[in-house]
């Protein structure tokens, strides 16, 4: 039997966090600027007030729920069959996310650093360190993670408050941008920015104390909004616009306007490495996940032996994209068309049914 890593509530929150800026970094920012102009960033305070909210529905269902993820609580409320489908739904879900993510990165690197360089050497590099994080288990994917976490956040920060010289406040009108129903309603659809409370759904079964779960949520969720909202704010101030055929990271744009002196002009390199760290904390949290809810549906004994297809699965599936422009298309869709309900639709219904038959039978 595998020991079951358990993770303080700091470690915890590093992860979500690491989750929650890996969107930032991975081109969401852009995605929404297209779609609410200039009222972009009222459209995120919106949706950043929903998703709070969803957060303190979520926790208060999940309370009855200590020490289970989404996989069991769907075993209680639908039985084995419902469990097995939930669990193939989000395997599939974190396979696929990593796969866009490492994807777009190594695609991004070519483009920027090494034209000459095939892109099958840059996603071997990729999987490499992923695939070793998540086969020593959680614990030391949270303690890599912890190292880095900060430097991230504080460069992400630079990046914000380095840029201000560019701003041009008059960017932000019309306050509404293309409109009220623009920013409000069809707005709606970029909660998907919040992709990150998909990990929150199985994080319980891993905490030192399952008290510390709403701390844990409403802390994670809280930090997102500050970053993805500077993360629009200063994109909107600096730039006259950013078009859907831009290739490049809109977070790497900023970091081409910053300067600290004569002797360091080019600091976008320093925030790439960073951003890469972040990247294989990130997708190794993700494969890690895919491995323990493959276990959850199979009774394997060590998830560990997965490692090896999971490694050439995902090698394979990010060598499918040879272009940013295709994972860009793609990964919006994913986005707003599958990841979208199933963190917003399927998994709330998951644990209301389950929520209804509790009850019914504590009344029983």
């Amino acid at each position: 039997m595998e020991k079951i890593d358990r993770l303080s509530a700091i470690e915890t929150i590093g992860l979500i966090t690491t989750v929650m800026v890996n969107q930032i970094i991975f081109n969401i920012p852009n995605i929404i600027l297209q779609s609410s102009g200039s009222s972009a960033w009222l459209n995120i305070i919106f949706i950043g007030i929903i998703a709070i909210l969803f957060v303190k529905i979520i926790c208060q269902i999940f309370n009855k729920f200590p020490n289970q993820d989404i996989v069991d609580v769907a075993k209680f409320a639908g039985g084995n069959t419902f469990k097995t489908i939930v669990g193939i739904i989000y395997m599939l879900f974190f396979l696929i996310y990593n796969i866009f993510c490492i994807s777009y990165f190594a695609n991004a690197l070519l483009l920027i650093y090494f034209p000459s360089t095939p892109v099958i050497v840059l996603i071997m590099l990729f999987i490499f360190p992923i695939m070793i994080m998540a086969k020593y288990g959680l614990k030391s994917i949270s303690s890599v993670n912890l190292v880095f976490i900060p430097f991230v956040l504080l460069s992400v920060f630079i990046l914000f408050f380095g840029s201000a010289d560019n701003f041009v406040f008059e960017r932000l009108f019309p306050i509404l941008g293309l409109g009220i129903k623009e920013t409000f309603l069809y707005g709606l659809t970029n909660l998907f920015s919040f992709l990150g409370l998909a990990y929150l759904f199985f994080i319980n079964p891993y905490l030192k104390d399952s008290k510390d779960f709403k701390k844990i949520s409403y802390i994670s969720v809280i930090i997102s909004f500050i970053y993805l909202f500077l993360a629009i704010f200063c994109l909107l101030l600096s730039f006259s616009f950013i078009t859907s055929n831009e290739q490049l990271f809109s977070l790497y744009l900023l970091t081409r306007l910053l300067q600290f002196g004569n002797f360091l002009q080019r600091v976008d390199a320093i925030f790439i490495l960073l951003w890469i760290f972040n990247t294989f904390c990130f997708c190794s949290f993700g494969c890690f996940y895919i491995m323990q809810i493959f276990k959850k549906l199979t009774n394997i004994k060590n998830s560990k032996i997965l490692i090896y297809p999971l490694s050439a699965i995902t090698f394979c599936g990010a060598l499918v994209f040879n272009n940013i422009a295709s994972i860009k298309y793609i990964t919006q869709f994913f986005y707003k068309y599958i990841s979208l309900p199933i963190i917003f639709i399927l998994s709330p219904i998951i644990l209301i049914l389950a929520n209804l038959k509790y009850k019914k039978q504590k009344k029983g």
